[in-house]
């Protein structure tokens, strides 16, 4: 449905003295490039973009598009134990920064609201909004830029584009930086460094979930979304359930559910979830693996069980536990073949090829299951010309993990071993198995695999040898090394390298250890270092990549042993918490064998 005329009329109103502010201080070709900012119907074609913003699908109105101003609830952040609620950018802090939210918090809505809202605020900034699942090695973050800014007109030149970052007028806002394929990190990561070091006036916020390697870049502040507390599931259920007495049934459903389940309806898309079960089943599952468990016959039936004698006919002819099992499949061998929350069609159609090889049973055409997983249940969504995506990551890695969690104990040992060597790859799916497996999880992968690599660690750690230091990092990150410019330390290169959990684990924190060991170098320390690589540096804004083994030797060490040294404190723990739970795990087995030995 087009946007209502009212809606892109107030915006162009609102944004045309901002664009040919713009226009007006352009010079030469870059102004020539920006001429259609000075036409009525050029910002008329830049309104009607932005007003696209507000137009979302969701897991609670899948079937149509919906205007994010009907459903949104003001977010809360919190930066250094303080909470602020958030209505538009201004009332973040300054600087550059990334938002941090787990699964379901609503990230990509509050970016969303972010860049809609800012169109409307004192100081109006022009919103350029990514969606970073879209890069892939073909796609670079600056070809989404550009496209997005083509969208307004224009031809995005490089002069172009930096005038625009140097106006102070534009936002870019980066949604779901976990979402980039993990071979596209390292370029992506480069890219933002330098617009954040070419531009000071660019402001730029980037969503993720925790443990991503933007949390450690230097430049951006980090600030976590809040949980929904208790006090506010009314006016969030409000905007689900407009009539009264069915709402007040639905509060006092959630508080009367039950104790284990309450600590996890703390996010935006929990409470939805627990409305969209509760109005088809009048229940609310007690586990967060319970909510996805029955998510899958809420949205085949949520509308259906309103009807009286009406049972919707499945075009795969598959009953719904069927068709369950063959979208679990689908899930893990979309998650094997490296496939994010998006795909291609014939990315879905060698997806599906592989499901149903697995299971022959589960027989069914291909586009039958496409139709039902897509058109009726809502799971996936078609964008644009061909681009399918899972309504939620979540979805994904939620059913990807119910499919293993059901493998034999055998195959199941050999998962786990093979997903700890590529913990990039399996990182979310392994949340869950954690809690839904959480037994073969303890003994399977955490006390069969990590002990290894920490031993490996605490050696390093008890010796505390530069030299060895040296040679295990080269092992994790070959080529690292560290630019140096003219306001020093500002970017950190290594080549994509598989790791484990331990491994990852340190490879995320490693950038923000190397930059802050080499934050108070001086310009003579780093001269030295470059001619120790036969580099003549001449000034200080000459760029200068030094490697790491010269970094260590120039620079000191001692950050980069704290850092290990919180890494290995972290794997004991988790080592003590899965020897803990297969203890109470042979303790009630025992029992039951004294019962039975009893009988």
């Amino acid at each position: 449905m087009a946007e209502p005329a009212s809606s892109s009329t107030l915006i162009a109103r609102l944004i045309t003295p901002i664009l040919l502010d713009i226009y007006k201080n352009a010079k030469g070709h870059v102004q020539k490039s920006l001429i259609k900012w000075n036409t009525e119907s050029g910002i008329k074609t830049v309104a009607a973009q932005l007003s696209r913003l507000d137009k979302v699908k969701t897991i609670w109105s899948p079937e149509k598009e919906i205007s994010l101003r009907k459903f949104y609830h003001p977010s809360t952040i919190r930066t250094d134990y303080v909470l602020r609620v958030v209505d538009s950018v201004e009332d973040l802090p300054l600087g550059n920064l990334v938002v941090e939210g787990i699964v379901g918090q609503g990230k990509s809505i509050f970016m969303r609201h972010l860049a809609t809202s800012s169109i409307h605020s004192h100081s109006i900034i022009i919103p350029v909004f990514i969606e970073l699942r879209d890069i892939s090695t073909k796609r670079s973050l600056s070809d989404c830029i550009k496209s997005f800014l083509k969208n307004f007109g224009l031809e995005p030149s490089p002069e172009v584009i930096a005038h625009l970052a140097k106006s102070g007028r534009l936002c870019l806002l980066l949604d779901g930086f976990d979402e980039i394929p993990s071979d596209c990190v390292p370029d992506t990561l480069k890219e933002i460094n330098e617009l954040s070091y070419s531009y000071d006036k660019l402001k730029i916020i980037i969503s993720s979930r925790p443990r991503s390697t933007i949390q450690n870049a230097i430049g951006f502040e980090v600030i976590t979304l809040a949980d929904i507390d208790t006090s506010e599931y009314e006016k969030f259920i409000s905007k689900l359930i407009p009539a009264k007495a069915k709402r007040a049934e639905m509060l006092y459903a959630l508080e009367d559910c039950n104790e284990n389940i309450k600590g996890v309806i703390r996010t935006p898309l929990m409470i939805t979830l627990v409305v969209m079960i509760y109005q088809t089943q009048k229940d609310i599952p007690s586990t967060l693996s319970g909510f996805f468990d029955k998510l899958f016959g809420v949205v085949f039936s949520k509308h259906d069980k309103l009807k009286a004698g009406f049972n919707r006919q499945h075009n795969t002819k598959l009953s719904e536990d069927q068709l369950k099992e063959l979208f679990e499949i689908f899930c893990f061998m979309a998650t094997y073949n490296k496939i994010g929350r998006s795909m291609s069609s014939s990315e879905f159609d060698e997806t599906f090829t592989l499901a149903a090889k697995f299971n022959k049973n589960l027989n069914c055409r291909n586009q039958d299951f496409r139709t039902d997983i897509i058109n009726v249940a809502c799971l996936i969504l078609e964008e644009g010309l061909d681009t399918l995506t899972f309504l939620h990551k979540s979805i994904l890695d939620y059913y990807a993990a119910a499919f293993i969690k059901k493998m034999s104990d055998t195959k199941a040992a050999e998962f786990y071993e093979m997903a700890f060597k590529r913990f990039d790859q399996w990182q979310h799916a392994l949340q869950f198995l954690r809690e839904i497996d959480s037994a073969r999880f303890a003994k399977e992968y955490t006390l069969k695999t990590l002990p290894s690599a920490l031993h490996e660690l605490s050696q390093l750690l008890e010796t505390r040898h530069d030299s060895e230091l040296v040679e295990y990092i080269k092992r994790l990150a070959p080529g690292l090394s560290v630019s140096f410019g003219e306001h020093g330390a500002n970017e950190v290169s290594r080549q994509p390298m598989r790791a484990n959990e331990l491994h990852y684990d340190i490879l995320v924190r490693l950038q923000n250890a190397l930059l802050r060991q080499c934050r108070n170098a001086s310009q003579a320390h780093v001269t030295r270092a470059a001619i120790r690589i036969g580099v003549d540096r001449h000034g200080r804004k000459t760029m200068v990549r030094i490697p790491f083994h010269i970094v260590i030797t120039e620079f000191g060490s001692d950050v980069i042993w704290e850092m290990l040294t919180i890494v290995e404190n972290s794997a004991c723990l988790r080592i003590s918490e899965a020897q803990n739970l297969i203890e109470n795990e042979e303790e009630k087995d025992g029992f039951l064998d004294s019962l039975f030995a009893d009988t």
